[in-house]
């Protein structure tokens, strides 16, 4: 990819909106510390001195450049524009989803004081 592309792809993704998506992270804890985070519910099972896996969920940030960019590598300039289209479909279920929640909330609160 030559490097004007790469830097209009990168001035593209940083004027994109931020987006996060929820992913499985992993991390390694020992028996120790499992039975110490655990005291609640000890398991006979839990080997002090073994290491075990511990996974999680967490909220990360979309990485907009690289999508771009190997998208572009593999489809061509035409998944540039499919992109921005999800990106902006994404956004707009998003706002969607927003003003639902806080119109339940506001009826919610008119049901809780009587107000039509």
């Amino acid at each position: 990819m030559k490097k004007a592309i790469a830097k209009q792809l990168r001035q593209l993704a940083e004027s994109l909106p931020p987006l996060y998506i929820d992913k499985v992270m992993g991390t390694k804890i020992t028996g120790a510390e499992l039975l110490k985070n655990s005291q609640d519910n000890p398991s006979k099972d839990i080997d002090e001195n073994a290491i075990y896996k511990q996974k999680y969920l967490t909220r990360v940030p979309v990485n907009h450049y690289n999508n771009l960019k190997s998208g572009y590598k593999s489809v061509g300039p035409s998944i540039v524009s499919q992109y921005m289209q999800a990106v902006k479909s994404v956004v707009e279920q998003l706002k969607l989803e927003e003003e639902t929640k806080l119109n339940n909330i506001q009826n919610q609160e008119n049901a809780d004081t009587g107000n039509p």
